[in-house]
C-alpha cells in the first residue's frame, strides 16, 4: 500500500520545500577593546554594540551578534550582555594574531555559521579574517580609524623600520581584498578610491555614546573642558 499523498503537496505530485522560520543574521565584529570583560565602570564599546545589535534587530528580526576581541590578557572569561556575545582570545604577539583569529573564526563559524565579518582594523585581524574567507565565502568590511597615507599615523599605528614596511605593505593587501571599507574620514576614503586601491568605501564617524553616569550634573557650571578621541 502506497502511503497518502500529503494535503499540501501539489497535484502532479511533486513535494513543496519545507517552509522553516527565517533565521535572522549572525553579525561578527573582530576588536580589542578588552575592557568589555570588566565588571565595574561604564564601557563605551559595551554601549556601542547594543545599539547596533537593536538597529539590527529591527532590521533583521532574530539576529545575533558576537563580538570576538582579541586581547593579551590570558584570564578572561566569555560574557554575554543584552543579547550580544563577547568572547575573548588571547595572543601574546602581534604576528601570531592572524592564525589565532582564523582559529576563532573557524571554531564560531562551526557551532553559528556567520553571515558578515567586521574587522577594527585592516591588519593583522582583517588578514585572518581573509584566511578563513579563502573556504568560507562571507561578506568583509574593514574599518581604518586612522589617516593611511600619513607618515605620522602610520608609524603610530604600524611601527617604524621593517616592521611597519611589512604590515603596511600587508594593509594594502588586506583592504583590496575586503567587501567594503569604512573609514572614519571623507579625505581617507578619497585617498583610497583616488589610488585606485578600493571602489566601495564609505565614510561614517563613529558613534559614541554619552553615558548618563558621565555626564555632569544638570545646572553644572564647571570651568573643565573634556576631549573626546574614538
Amino acid at each position: 500500500m502506497t502511503a497518502p499523498m500529503p494535503t499540501d503537496a501539489p497535484k502532479n505530485g511533486s513535494l513543496r520545500p519545507l517552509q522553516t522560520e527565517p533565521r535572522g543574521l549572525h553579525v561578527v565584529q573582530i576588536g580589542y577593546d578588552d575592557s568589555v570583560f570588566a565588571d565595574h565602570g561604564p564601557s563605551d564599546t559595551i554601549e556601542r554594540q547594543l545599539l547596533y545589535l537593536r538597529e539590527l534587530e529591527r532590521r533583521a528580526p532574530q539576529s545575533t551578534m558576537t563580538m570576538l576581541t582579541l586581547t593579551q590578557r590570558p584570564a578572561l572569561s566569555p560574557r554575554e550582555i543584552q543579547g550580544v556575545h563577547f568572547i575573548p582570545f588571547p595572543y601574546r604577539r602581534w604576528i601570531q594574531i592572524p592564525m589565532v583569529v582564523l582559529r576563532a573564526l573557524r571554531q564560531l563559524h562551526t557551532n553559528h555559521p556567520i553571515d558578515l565579518l567586521t574587522t577594527q582594523t585592516v591588519h593583522e585581524d582583517c588578514l585572518g579574517a581573509l584566511f578563513f574567507l579563502g573556504r568560507t565565502p562571507v561578506p568583509l568590511i574593514g574599518q581604518i580609524h586612522y589617516d593611511l597615507f600619513d607618515r605620522a599615523a602610520r608609524r603610530e599605528n604600524l611601527g617604524n623600520g621593517v616592521r611597519g614596511a611589512i604590515r603596511y605593505f600587508l594593509t594594502l593587501q588586506c583592504l583590496r581584498r575586503c567587501t567594503m571599507l569604512k573609514t572614519d574620514a571623507q579625505r581617507t576614503a578619497d585617498h583610497i578610491i583616488s589610488k585606485g586601491l578600493h571602489s566601495n568605501v564609505h565614510a561614517i564617524p563613529i558613534p559614541v555614546t554619552m553615558l548618563q553616569e558621565l555626564l555632569p550634573p544638570r545646572g553644572h557650571a564647571g570651568n573643565e573642558q573634556r576631549v573626546l578621541f574614538v
